[in-house]
């Protein structure tokens, strides 16, 4: 059988190359990562974009760590542009899409939401 794994064999020194240069490869790659390290990094409750990004930068053993400003601001206007590119509800709805907004300005999560999440706790 013909896969991905045994095209990439990663004991092959050109492995790496290989599948970065492999966009289907690359692809697997990175959402077998993000798969196998999601986790709720600035610990808010869910397991989202932010979580994601800090996976990405500080690896999936250390993204509860703090990110540099630099990254939160790349972040950050990312967010903005897909917001604004997507046509999805944005600053105009009142969505906070920053990395770390300030705690006043913190969007709550609806009841239901809060309750549904409470229930996985237990």
């Amino acid at each position: 059988m013909y896969t991905y794994t045994t095209m990439y064999d990663s004991r092959v020194f050109s492995a790496y190359a290989r599948c970065a240069n492999d966009p289907t490869c690359a692809r697997l790659s990175a959402v077998t990562y993000l798969t196998r390290f999601a986790q709720d990094c600035n610990r808010d409750g869910v397991i989202d974009c932010l979580d994601y990004a800090a996976i990405h930068k500080l690896g999936g053993y250390g993204c509860s760590a703090p990110l540099d400003q630099y990254y939160k601001n790349k972040y950050d206007a990312c967010q903005r542009a897909v917001v604004e590119l997507s046509g999805a509800p944005g600053a105009e709805s009142g969505v906070d899409v920053r990395f770390n907004p300030a705690p006043e300005q913190q969007t709550q999560r609806p009841e239901a939401e809060q309750q549904q999440q409470l229930s996985f706790n237990n």
